[in-house]
């Protein structure tokens, strides 16, 4: 690991925790609307937004337990390309539910928790981000 402020393995924990939070700025307030066009009734709409956000939730949680397990036993570098890799196919799976061919409202369920997943890695990047600088910086 490179010392100082400013290394590429911090540049990497920002580009994680950019990611993080664009799925908290840019799906979540869009889901509903996305949601409500994929279904036939609102209520529909508002039980699958429901089961939409808190399977992220329960995501999360769950990943953010496992996340250190993993870090510690296959190395915290290979954890982070993994959960990317994972929210990458929560990402697409998002996107490809409003698509005529697979016009599927689980599929965004399928999206958070997988996007979910992979925000249980933040606690990880901040253990990382104290490893990585030193107490120079702190």
């Amino acid at each position: 690991m490179a010392e100082g402020w400013f290394s590429i393995d911090l540049v990497v924990i920002w580009f994680i925790g950019f990611v993080v939070y664009v799925d908290y700025t840019v799906y979540l307030p869009t889901m509903l609307p996305y949601i409500q066009t994929l279904t036939a009734s609102d209520d529909k709409a508002s039980s699958v937004y429901s089961l939409a956000l808190s399977s992220g939730a329960l995501s999360q949680v769950t990943f953010s337990l496992m996340s250190g397990v993993l870090g510690n036993r296959f190395g915290v570098r290979n954890v982070f390309v993994v959960f990317q890799l994972i929210s990458l196919l929560g990402t697409v799976s998002y996107s490809l539910a409003g698509d005529d061919m697979l016009s599927n409202v689980w599929l965004i369920v399928l999206g958070r928790v997988l996007c979910g997943a992979q925000g249980g890695v933040v606690g990880l990047c901040m253990s990382y981000i104290s490893k990585a600088t030193t107490s120079q910086y702190a």
